[in-house]
Formats: structure tokens, C-alpha cells, sequence
């Protein structure tokens, strides 16, 4: 087994293409950021277009003028909020306000909070994170109002 393992992973690792494509990962935790910075010490052919840097989504500063946003914030299970609504409609007017030009993808099994949000999903993507029902949802972020352009 072992044996057909490593001829997938080398066979999967040979067949990566380059990209200038940039990549940046940020998280709030600091333990975080070196999990991943290790995950990708094999992948020496991508870490060049890949940054890693501990941050505050609320203070961040947009790395690029537009791109696209992951995001996988707290669903107040394994990591509590104070205050999941305001935390999320907080999030939404970040993402309104200084993230214009890109596309935002939000993951999360607080479907109450994502409500909170204050910005309309062009796509819902129903998902399940263990036994949570959870949503992708697809935010694209404009100046202005829908339709009208700034």
C-alpha cells in the first residue's frame, strides 16, 4: 500500500505546473501560519508564489488590487465568539468596504451569523463539515451598488 502511495504522490507532485499566480495566507494565529508554512516546505516549486504571514482580517491590507478572498472564519464551535453576529456583519462591511475588485468564497456552519453578513451571495453551496451542514457562499465585491458602476 505504502508502495502505490508514494508512486501517486511523486507522480501527482511531477505533474505540478509553474504559475505566477501569487498566493497569500493569513490567519490570526501564529501557530497556524508555521502549520502551514511547514505543510509547504515539500513543495518547493510553489512556495515561491506562496506567502504566509500571521494578520488580523480586520486591519489586513489587500496584497494585490484584485483576486480572489477563501475565507473559513470561526463558526463559534471550536473556536468561541463573543458576539458571532456582530462578528460576521463586522467581517461583511470589511469585505464591502476595502476589499472591492476581488471575489470573496466564505465557508462556514454558522448559517445564522453568514445571514448576518450584510452581502448578497451570487451562489449557496450546501456542504457538510462533519455532521454541520455549512455553506459556500460566493461574494463578488464591487464599489458601489449592484449595477452601477462606480
Amino acid at each position: 500500500m505504502i508502495e502505490l502511495w508514494d508512486m501517486l504522490y511523486f507522480e501527482a507532485k511531477d505533474a505540478i505546473k509553474t504559475s505566477d499566480v501569487k498566493i497569500y495566507g493569513f490567519d490570526i494565529s501564529g501557530q497556524t501560519v508555521r502549520i502551514a508554512k511547514n505543510n509547504m516546505s515539500s513543495f518547493r516549486e510553489l512556495r515561491k508564489n506562496i506567502t504566509f504571514n500571521q494578520a488580523d482580517f480586520f486591519s489586513l491590507e489587500k496584497p494585490a488590487e484584485n483576486g480572489i478572498i477563501i475565507m473559513n472564519p470561526p463558526y463559534d464551535k471550536r473556536i468561541k465568539l463573543q458576539d458571532d453576529v456582530t462578528f460576521y456583519n463586522d467581517m461583511g462591511s470589511r469585505l464591502k468596504h476595502f476589499w472591492e475588485g476581488h471575489d470573496a468564497w466564505i465557508i462556514s456552519s454558522n448559517l445564522f451569523a453568514l445571514k448576518r453578513i450584510g452581502l448578497r451571495p451570487n451562489r449557496n453551496i450546501i456542504l457538510y463539515n462533519g455532521p454541520d451542514e455549512s455553506k459556500l457562499v460566493h461574494l463578488p465585491l464591487y464599489k458601489g451598488k449592484k449595477g452601477h458602476k462606480a
